[in-house]
Formats: C-alpha cells, sequence, structure tokens
C-alpha cells in the first residue's frame, strides 16, 4: 500500500473512531499524536477511566496497531493499575509486555499465527469498540 493511501485510510478510521467514541461516551475523547491515538475509556459501574494507547505501525493498516492502556499522566505502560484486572483472557497484565486479547490487535496478531487479520473487518473503531465492552463485562453479559 503506497504511503499517501495509507495514511488517507488511518485519518478515516481516526474520524470514524472520533464519531464513535463520542456517541459512546463524550466528546475529546480521541487524541492523535502521529501515529499514537489515546482513547479515555471510561467503565459505567464504577465511573473509572482508562487511557488505551493505540500505536499504528508504518505498515498500519496492513498490520494491526498495538494496543495498550497506559498511565494517563506518563503515557507508558508503567503499572498493571492502570489496566482493566478483571479479565485476564482478554487483558494480559500477568504477562511480559502486557498485551490485549482481541481480534485487531497487534497483540492478538502476535500470539494467534491462525489469525488472518483484515482492517476492513479489523478496524480502528471496532476493536477498540470490542475493548470498551470488555472493559464493561457486556459480551459475557450476553
Amino acid at each position: 500500500m503506497d504511503e499517501m493511501l495509507a495514511k488517507l485510510e488511518t485519518e478515516s478510521e481516526i474520524k470514524k473512531l472520533d464519531k464513535l467514541i463520542t456517541e459512546w461516551i463524550g466528546q475529546n475523547r480521541v487524541i492523535q499524536e502521529g501515529n499514537i491515538i489515546y482513547v479515555k475509556l471510561r467503565k459505567v459501574d464504577d465511573e473509572r477511566e482508562f487511557l488505551l494507547k493505540v500505536s499504528c505501525g508504518e505498515e498500519f493498516p496492513l498490520v494491526p496497531a498495538d494496543y495498550i492502556f497506559v498511565n494517563p499522566e506518563t503515557k507508558n505502560d508503567d503499572s498493571t493499575e492502570h489496566w482493566p484486572a478483571y479479565n485476564q483472557n482478554a487483558f494480559k497484565t500477568g504477562e511480559n509486555p502486557r498485551w490485549v486479547c482481541i481480534a485487531g490487535t497487534l497483540g492478538y496478531k502476535n500470539h494467534h499465527t491462525d489469525h488472518k487479520f483484515n482492517p476492513k473487518i479489523n478496524s480502528l473503531s471496532q476493536t477498540v469498540f470490542h475493548i470498551f465492552r470488555e472493559i464493561n463485562g457486556w459480551i459475557r453479559n450476553e
């Protein structure tokens, strides 16, 4: 994929993500800093806030972005305190490095070699939506 096309596709994905996050949670919750996107996600029942860092590598969108939770002050993964603690199936905080085990993430692709990543199915907004649902336990309650 040529660099300009990849950049346009990335910008389009970020706009879709911002629109959806605004509808789900509220405004000003998606921040872009170059190839890194920060998404402020809220756990509904206790209003706890998490900062999801989405790192889009040079091969994005053909290769999935890397998704991790970070300290809102340092923007680094410096403690499990900033990760959801209640679902070790989706949020691998007991491993080093920590990673998100949800289809559409680089961590998932790296740990599940049989997974065929499709950027149209595993878009930024779709993947963040699945992470948001896992934070809130909605997948297990259906």
